[in-house]
Parts: structure tokens; sequence; C-alpha cells
């Protein structure tokens, strides 16, 4: 489900609970509506400089599938859908081997997540970390004390890594 959907959603329920209010909610949710459109689009150009076959993330675990959805990227976790989890060597020898085959540049890793293996098989694969990614949440000391903020801050490294 897009942002956007959420925010009607969230918008349409509040309003019902609190129908003195609904329409400064609606005014907000339009409000945020307008400013997740303009980041979309900020997004979309941003992105414009890099070709299909650069749109290939490498990351921790599986916590972009939206995006790629969204932006046509294709994700490589290392360690699946769960963080934490750790992958086998013959996950990694794979990984190893799609970097060096697709010529990935770049291996993302996470704030959540150690950076030990990524950059053990950035290593190997002759790749290089492409920065730290934000997917779980705020975080004030990266400049991701909005939503926007931090979309913008992952959107800037992603392109600058693999660009």
């Amino acid at each position: 489900m897009a942002t956007q959907d959420v925010v009607r959603r969230i918008a349409d329920q509040l309003a019902e609970l609190r129908p003195e209010n609904a329409a400064d909610i609606r005014g907000r949710a339009s409000e945020l509506l307008a400013r997740l459109g303009a980041l979309d689009a900020w997004t979309k150009e941003q992105l414009s400089v890099l070709p299909p076959g650069r749109r290939q993330l490498v990351t921790s675990h599986d916590a972009f599938g939206w995006f790629s959805r969204d932006y046509g990227f294709t994700v490589h976790p290392i360690a699946g859908l769960s963080p934490g989890a750790e992958p086998d060597a013959h996950e990694l020898a794979q990984l190893v081997e799609l970097l060096r085959r697709e010529k990935i540049p770049a291996v993302f890793i996470e704030d959540s997540e150690s950076s030990k293996l990524a950059s053990a098989l950035a290593r190997e694969a002759g790749a290089r970390i492409g920065g730290t990614l934000y997917p779980d949440g705020l975080v004030p000391e990266a400049d991701g004390s909005t939503y926007e903020a931090l979309f913008r801050h992952n959107v800037l490294t992603i392109v600058q890594a693999l660009r």
C-alpha cells in the first residue's frame, strides 16, 4: 500500500472518529499529500540519472520492497527478510557472483545492522560500501528527523553510490 493511501485511510478514520475536526483533519491530510507528491516527483528526478541496469540494491535485509516496486529497483538482501538472520556460505557466494557479473558498484548497510558482513561482501566482490540507509524509522542524528528528510537521505545515498 502506498504512503499516500495510508494517509488517506488515517485521515478518513480520524475524521470519522472526530467529526467536529473533520475539515481540519482533511485539510492537513491534503497538505501532507501535496508534500508527498512533491517528494515523489523529486525522487523520480533524482533517480532518472540511474539506468535500469544500475537500479539494484544490495542491502542487509529486504526492507526496501516498497521502494523497489515504486521506483523500479531490484533488491538483493544479504540476509533475506529477517533482520539479524545469517545467510549461508552458498548465498554469500551467489551475491558475490551477482555483484561481479552485474557490475553493481555498491553494497549498502542499514542503521540497525552490523556492517561487518556487508563490508566483507563488498570487499570480496570488488564493490564499495555505498553508505547507510535507514529503512525502519526516524533518525534525528542522520538528518532523518522527518519522513521526508529520511527519504531524501536514502535517495541521495543510493544515487551517489550507484551513479
